[in-house]
């Protein structure tokens, strides 16, 4: 399962939903395009989590073998009552988009290697005089005229 070392709040998390019938599944691409990109369905392959509908009738049949291929997927369950499972996140049924998104939100929280600091790139030497040579060329405000008035430096 290829995930994203650092997720990306400007990113859409890529869910990969499982034990959901096509109708549901549809609903929820749905709801999720419709929820200003918060999260995507994608495959297995690709995800970052998980969607699980708990209430169906092999739950635990499904469950045990969906955390054999994906043991450390964070992964967001779905049902009528809370099976209290490790590495997820709960949603009651009927599935309300707020909670959903808050479900995201704290998926994303989550991880490990998660920052919410914009941390810029450091600049090089050649990269400071070349900007310092753009910023040369800039008019700039004289003060002693008018404020149309601009002058080169």
């Amino acid at each position: 399962m290829a995930a994203r070392n650092i997720l990306d709040f400007s990113q859409p998390l890529r869910i990969a939903a499982f034990g959901l019938d096509d109708y549901p599944r549809k609903s929820l691409e749905k709801a999720l395009r419709n929820s200003k990109h918060c999260a995507t369905l994608v495959d297995q392959k690709t995800a970052e989590a998980g969607l699980f509908d708990y209430d169906n009738s092999d739950t635990c049949l499904c469950w045990n073998s969906y955390r054999k291929r994906c043991p450390d997927l964070p992964t967001i369950v779905i049902g009528s009552t809370d099976p209290k499972l490790p590495n997820t996140f709960y949603v009651s049924k009927p599935v309300r988009i707020s909670k959903l998104k808050e479900a995201i939100h704290a998926i994303k929280q989550s991880q490990p290697n998660h920052s919410t600091h914009y941390q810029p790139p450091q600049a090089s030497v050649s990269h400071i005089d070349s900007a310092r040579k753009a910023v040369e060329r800039i008019p700039v405000l004289d003060a002693e005229h008018s404020a149309t008035v601009l002058q080169w430096k």
